[in-house]
């Protein structure tokens, strides 16, 4: 064995790495949907680990661990079957959308592999691309395909700053240990244009890549294996979902009060049923959303009445657009001191209403222009008032 070859990470472990991974499928192309989810079973996958140190929002670990015994949930929720169809169909026109822009050509390879050491590790990859280094060295990537919304783009961060969400960071190295490459390339798109990709480049590192290892080990073999359900470190809506999913809906099956005090009129430290919990956790989430509801439209129609009694106030004055609350659908307001910068977007919802005023917005960015008596107030619901 060549020394160079072994690493001593941080946590203790002995890392080998002249290895190569096992092909345990030839072709995932050719497997039914069913097919996969049955081979998804046998080990730990990238997206997994996400789950396992508890960082998704909508999983628990206890959610996977039922997955991988096999176990059928008594409620399951819908799942968003067009975000799941629009991630893969997506995949290759992301892909060709990196090659235009690095010149890096990707290339698929549609097996799966398990590593050769720690059996629970799996790894379905997206794309594979070589690059050069600067010695000329050919090194492979793995090329991870990604989606977001325009209003999560934030979460890579940006030139200056660049950053990758933890729970890819997690699947990326995942793979990498497994395939054993160099690294990991992210290809991010965020809007339906070139220039919305975002490129992310994540080296191998040997002491995280241990301390993942451990992590899969310790949920394969001692919750897996072993037959025992994993406590839920989880808080929020993924451990009422999961306790739903799980948890007998029994109206015999009782919860104890979390203080444990008692109740004075019939001496019960029992708080209910969990059915009943869940059905006031329903009726009380349903009234905090019409009170959220009721609260917008208040602050609307005080943003309205203010903007009629300040074009009332006088004739001439400074006249700034009024957006800084985006709950509010007054477009513009009178106000002799205050200057705010407004968001390119929300200007050109002006553009109908005062298309001079609009075009001096859009190409100044910047919103204090002298008003005259021509310039009107509008709501949006209703026009000029």
């Amino acid at each position: 064995m060549k020394k160079e070859l072994i690493y001593h990470a941080a946590n203790g472990k002995t890392l080998d790495l002249d290895y190569k991974p096992e092909v345990i499928c030839q072709d995932i192309t050719a497997l039914t949907n069913e097919e996969w989810l049955q081979y998804r079973k046998t080990g730990i996958g990238g997206s997994d680990y996400g789950i396992i140190y508890g960082l998704s929002g909508f999983k628990t670990a206890r959610d996977l661990y039922m997955d991988k015994v096999g176990n059928k949930p008594y409620w399951e929720p819908e799942e968003n079957w067009f975000v799941l169809e629009y991630g893969h169909r997506i995949e290759e026109l992301v892909a060709k959308a990196f090659y235009e822009r690095t010149g890096y050509k990707p290339y698929a390879v549609r097996k799966m592999f398990r590593h050769p050491k720690y059996y629970w590790m799996l790894a379905d990859v997206d794309y594979f691309v070589d690059i050069k280094d600067s010695e000329g060295v050919v090194r492979t990537y793995i090329l991870e395909i990604k989606t977001t919304g325009y209003n999560n783009r934030f979460k890579w961060g940006d030139e200056y700053a660049p950053a990758i969400p933890e729970s890819y960071i997690l699947q990326g190295r995942s793979y990498a240990c497994v395939t054993n490459v160099s690294g990991i390339i992210y290809a991010c798109l965020y809007d339906n244009n070139l220039n919305s990709l975002i490129i992310r480049t994540l080296e191998r590192d040997l002491d995280a890549e241990a301390d993942l290892i451990e992590a899969g080990r310790h949920f394969w073999q001692d919750y897996v294996e072993a037959g025992i359900e994993p406590p839920y470190i989880e808080v929020g809506e993924s451990v009422k979902a999961s306790a739903k999913k799980w948890i007998v809906p029994a109206n015999n099956t009782k919860v104890r009060r979390i203080d444990g005090s008692e109740d004075v009129m019939n001496g019960d430290t029992v708080e209910g049923s969990y059915e009943e919990l869940f059905a006031r956790i329903d009726e009380l989430s349903a009234e905090k959303s019409r009170l959220d509801k009721q609260k917008k439209d208040c602050n609307k129609e005080i943003c309205r009445l203010q903007s009629v009694i300040e074009a009332n106030i006088g004739e001439e004055q400074e006249c700034i657009i009024n957006l800084k609350n985006r709950e509010c659908d007054v477009g513009i307001s009178f106000n002799e001191k205050i200057t705010e910068n407004v968001p390119v977007d929300k200007i050109r919802d002006l553009k109908k209403f005062d298309e001079k005023l609009y075009n001096y917005l859009r190409s100044s960015g910047f919103i204090r222009v002298k008003s005259s008596k021509d310039i009107k107030f509008y709501d949006k619901r209703k026009e000029a008032v």
